[in-house]
């Protein structure tokens, strides 16, 4: 495993939740994020399982990953989460075609404004 953030206990406290991301992560090979669970014995050690991952998400959807805090709840049962959900869809990136170059532009400002 590659590390992670956002991390929650499952309140049987035998696993630990948290967020990857593709960029940074291998086991996460096809959402933004993953949100993944280790088995945790802290009776004898304490022991660290093997992580796996639960699902990928998009965070602009699905609000798991932020920082520095977590922005999820871990369910009573171990079961589900709470997240918030956005209810408009990700709007997509706007596509640059122009670049406007300014040069000079103290002096341009200086004539603008003058200093008094």
């Amino acid at each position: 495993m590659d590390g992670g953030s956002s991390p929650a206990w499952n309140p049987n406290g035998s696993e630990l939740f948290f967020v990857t991301w593709r960029s940074t992560s291998k086991s996460c090979p096809t959402g933004p994020f993953c949100l993944h669970t280790v088995p945790v014995d802290l009776n004898h050690g304490p022991r660290i399982g093997v992580a796996r991952r639960l699902f990928d998400f998009d965070n602009a959807v699905l609000s798991l990953q932020c920082s520095p805090m977590r922005c999820y709840e871990v369910s009573d049962d171990g079961m589900s989460f709470y997240a918030a959900k956005s209810v408009h869809p990700p709007r997509p990136r706007p596509i640059v075609t122009d670049i406007a170059l300014v040069q000079n532009w103290f002096e341009e400002l200086k004539a603008k404004v003058p200093s008094k």
